[in-house]
C-alpha cells in the first residue's frame, strides 16, 4: 500500500489471539507534527519519514485502513451479542448493501446501482434473488440466470438464490441474518389493484426490518 518495508510489525496471529486490542487514533496533522518534533524518530531520520513512509497520503489509507478494521471486529461482537441475547434489530458499525432483484430487464441496473453506493461507502455488497419456482427446464431463464452470477462475481458481490412465493419474506430473513442497513428494490410491476389485494412487498419489507433504509429504484425505461 505504501511502498515503503516496515520492519516495526508484529505477527498477525498476535492480533487474533488478544483478548483486546486498543487504537489510539490521532489526526495526521498531529502526528506529522510529533516526528517535526523528534517525538517518534531522532533528529536524522525526521525528514526521510517525512518524505516517505510518513506522507499524508499514506496516512490517509492506513487510518483508514485501521478504522475498518476496528469497524470489523465491532460488527463481529455486535452479531455475536445479537445471536447469544436474540436482540432484534441490532445493526453493526458498518453499513451493508442488499439489492434484491429477479431475472427481469432491470436486474444488472439495480446491482450495478447498488455496487456504486458499496463503492462509495466502501461497503459489502449482497446480491438476492428470490424465484418463485424451479427455473431448471426454462433455459432461458437459467442464461439469464447464470450472467447474473457472473456479474456479480465480476464486482465481488455475494449473490444467494432462494426460492419461495412471497419474496418479502426471503429478504427480511436475510437482511436480519446479515445485518444489512440498506435495502436496494425495483420498482414493483404490479398493478395497484394486485397491491391492494396482496400487499405491497416493499412495505412488509419496512413492516419487517428495523434501522433498515430501503431504496426503490424507478425503472429506467419510464
Amino acid at each position: 500500500m505504501t511502498g515503503v518495508k516496515v520492519r516495526e510489525t508484529i505477527p498477525d496471529s498476535m492480533l487474533e489471539i488478544a483478548d483486546e486490542v486498543e487504537v489510539i487514533d490521532i489526526s495526521i496533522d498531529a502526528l506529522r507534527e510529533r516526528l517535526k518534533n523528534g517525538k517518534i524518530y531522532s533528529e536524522d531520520k525526521i525528514e526521510t519519514a517525512l518524505n516517505n513512509f510518513f506522507r499524508v497520503g499514506n496516512l490517509t489509507a492506513l487510518r483508514e485502513l485501521t478504522l475498518r478494521e476496528v469497524a470489523n471486529e465491532v460488527d463481529e461482537y455486535l452479531m455475536e451479542y445479537k445471536n447469544e441475547k436474540h436482540v432484534e434489530g441490532l445493526i453493526g458499525a458498518q453499513e451493508k448493501i442488499l439489492v434484491c432483484v429477479n431475472l427481469n430487464f432491470n436486474a444488472e441496473y439495480l446491482i450495478r446501482r447498488g455496487y456504486r453506493i458499496s463503492k462509495m461507502l466502501k461497503s459489502p455488497l449482497y446480491i438476492l434473488y428470490v424465484r418463485n419456482q424451479d427455473i431448471s427446464g426454462d433455459s432461458n431463464k437459467v442464461k439469464k440466470l447464470t450472467d447474473l452470477l457472473q456479474l456479480c462475481k465480476k464486482l465481488e458481490a455475494e449473490c444467494k438464490v432462494v426460492t419461495a412465493k412471497d419474496p418479502a419474506g426471503p429478504i427480511i430473513k436475510f437482511a436480519k441474518e446479515n445485518a444489512i442497513t440498506q435495502i436496494i428494490i425495483g420498482q414493483s410491476a404490479r398493478t395497484r389493484w394486485h397491491e391492494i389485494l396482496r400487499g405491497s412487498i416493499v412495505r412488509k419489507i419496512m413492516r419487517g426490518t428495523k434501522y433498515v433504509d430501503v431504496l426503490v429504484v424507478a425503472d429506467p425505461r419510464e
